[in-house]
């Protein structure tokens, strides 16, 4: 997954710069696979 070396944010879907700060400093990291999935229908 990848992960911003300058805020910490871990996001997906792979991006060329980070969501929350824009940096371009990423690396990516390995993640356990355990989740919580939180979804509705309407």
């Amino acid at each position: 997954m990848p992960r911003c070396k300058t805020c910490d944010q871990k996001f997906f879907y792979p991006r060329e710069d980070c969501p929350k700060c824009l940096s371009n400093n990423l690396e990516w990291v390995q993640v356990s696979g355990k989740a919580r999935l939180h979804s509705f229908t309407i």
